[in-house]
């Protein structure tokens, strides 16, 4: 079975514009799994290296959100 994970941002409104040019239009998906691999992931060097210049910008860590395929 893998799950996929929806990843909710709040930016700062401040630095609204600077972000909204920096990541325009940007949702990101995952598909993993188990529930250990996110965790996993986030932990890694690179990954904490992609978010660390926008540290700033946000209210608070992202937020992944379990979500479930539809169905027809």
């Amino acid at each position: 079975m893998s799950l996929t994970y929806r990843a909710n941002i709040a930016v700062k409104p401040t630095p609204m514009k600077a972000a909204c040019s920096a990541i325009p239009g940007i949702i990101i998906c995952k598909e993993w799994q188990d529930h250990a691999a996110p965790d996993f992931h986030d932990a890694q060097g690179y990954t904490r290296d992609v978010f660390a210049p926008y540290e700033g910008w946000l209210v608070k860590a992202p937020e992944p959100t379990e979500t479930r395929p539809m169905k027809a």
